[in-house]
Order: C-alpha cells, then structure tokens, then sequence
C-alpha cells in the first residue's frame, strides 16, 4: 500500500475518533442541563464531571462545574474552573 494513502488513512480513523469523543462529552453535558432543570443537581454534577473527564476543553461544562463549586463555597476549585472556561472560549464570555 503506498505510504501516503496509509498515512492518510490513519489520519482520518485519529480525526473521527476525537469527532466522536468530543460528540460524547457534549451529549453529557446536555445530560447535565436536562438534570439541572429537572432539579436534579447531584446528577448534573457528575454529567458535567464525565464530560469533563471526556473533553478536558470544554469550556461549557467547566463553567457550570465552576457554579457548583460556588455554591458549595469552594472558591479554590470554582475560580480555577471559570478562569479556564473563560480563557478557552472568551467569546462566550
């Protein structure tokens, strides 16, 4: 098999593989806020946690974990969390 197309190959098969991890974290997160607006905060912290765990980049689930930890007055783990949410996507800030 030529080099160039196994090496093209492989690329696609790493590229779909973080697409579907990045899709997984998402769909967590989502879980997350149907928990929350269910009132169902204990579930929709461990929803943002595994997306988390999923895609360490995303930004959405740090901010809601970092609203937690707030409230839980846990400002050593909460402003951390924001910051990073923040500097990820400012945009969205």
């Amino acid at each position: 098999m030529n080099h160039k197309l196994f090496l093209s190959i492989i690329l696609m098969l790493i590229c779909s593989a973080a697409n579907a991890q990045q899709s997984k974290a998402e769909q967590f997160y989502l879980e997350g806020m149907r928990q929350l607006e269910s009132d169902n905060p204990t579930a929709a912290f461990q929803m943002f946690r595994h997306s988390l765990q999923l895609d360490p980049h995303l930004a959405a689930s740090k901010f809601q974990l970092s609203q937690f930890y707030q409230f839980l007055r846990d400002d050593s783990t909460a402003t951390p969390l924001l910051q990073q949410a923040v500097t990820d996507v400012p945009d969205n800030f």
